[in-house]
């Protein structure tokens, strides 16, 4: 059986959220939205985070900032680390948010409608590897799991990420990796237990949501902004990552018998080139054979592939640029 790995990218939910050039209008759009007088004359976020949305906004407003991950960057390299994770937890409330408000990309509930055995059997010869903070992939599944939990969901489809202390036993099953987590926190010590900011995400009306998310919101700060240290949240960056954790582990055994790779709406970006160059190269350098990308870009992903690697060769590179559904390899 063909073993095939999915590498995902930000374009592979661009039907959901936006791209880097469409977020500071999207996340404005969001906050002032939110100001709106329409529950007993009240807003249905409170004052306090409708102005950490705006602070987001402008973070990612591209006069300032390339991306959020350069602002990232510049506050982990100048160690403002109140601000850096008062950053990351922004992004996650972002993130819900906006996917509360967006119908799901219906691209992933294609996707598993193709490979689906049943709604709880999976091909053993499929990983997917994702650098997106959304859950797309849970939220889209929850309807053939038939679950109200996106954590339910994400257990069932054996989600790992370097913040969730989660054992991939078997490296011959299907699994997914979230190099950069996902919006979820633990507040304990077992690091194996952790939540949604909000996990009831689908059948929870708009008014018990933002309830919900604001009471989660005063849990993450004190009155002065500072961190609550029994918070953590599980977003992550590539400059952070500890390539020598259980969780590369766990990728390497899971990945390194890859033939095909398939790209989503991912470009390569330079923080993520140690990370990506470890991955293409040694974990998956000595099976790999051929590569599809697809993206309406696909020849500069192609392109920055092959800077990265040079030591891939005699590598079948295939474009695709039809983006009405995922591509399903024909080795499938």
């Amino acid at each position: 059986m063909t073993q095939i790995t999915y590498l995902l990218g930000a374009g592979a939910s661009a039907n959901a959220l936006p791209i880097v050039s469409e977020m500071a209008g999207k996340i404005f759009k969001l906050a002032e939205d939110s100001d709106i007088n329409i529950y007993n004359r009240a807003p249905l976020l409170e004052p306090e985070l409708i102005k950490d949305l705006k602070w987001l906004a402008d973070i990612c407003n591209p006069a300032k900032n390339f991306s959020v991950d350069t602002y990232a960057k510049q506050l982990y390299l100048t160690q403002e680390l109140v601000e850096y994770h008062k950053l990351k937890n922004i992004l996650s409330f972002y993130f819900t948010l906006q996917q509360k408000i967006s119908n799901p990309d219906v691209r992933y509930k294609n996707f598993w409608a193709s490979i689906l055995e049943s709604a709880r059997e999976f091909p053993n010869n499929i990983k997917i590897i994702s650098w997106n903070y959304d859950f797309q992939l849970e939220l889209s599944y929850m309807d053939f799991l038939k679950t109200e939990s996106l954590k339910d969901a994400a257990q069932q489809l054996n989600i790992s990420s370097l913040e969730i202390h989660r054992l991939y036993k078997n490296p011959k099953e299907f699994g997914i990796f979230k190099l950069n987590g996902s919006a979820t926190f633990n507040n304990s010590d077992d690091l194996s237990s952790y939540s949604y900011v909000v996990d009831k995400f689908k059948t929870e009306n708009i008014k018990d949501f933002y309830k919900e998310l604001t009471n989660i919101y005063h849990k993450f700060y004190l009155k002065n902004n500072e961190l609550k240290d029994n918070f953590k949240n599980h977003l992550s960056f590539a400059w952070e990552h500890d390539t020598n954790s259980s969780f590369y582990k766990q990728l390497k055994n899971a990945v390194s018998d890859t033939e095909i790779l398939v790209v989503i709406g991912y470009s390569f970006p330079f923080f993520n080139r140690k990370i990506d160059k470890l991955i293409l190269e040694d974990f998956m350098g000595n099976s790999l054979r051929k590569v599809y990308f697809q993206a309406t870009d696909a020849e500069n992903l192609k392109e920055r592939f092959l800077s990265i690697n040079n030591k891939i060769k005699d590598v079948e590179l295939v474009l695709r640029k039809d983006l009405n559904q995922f591509t399903l390899p024909y080795e499938l």
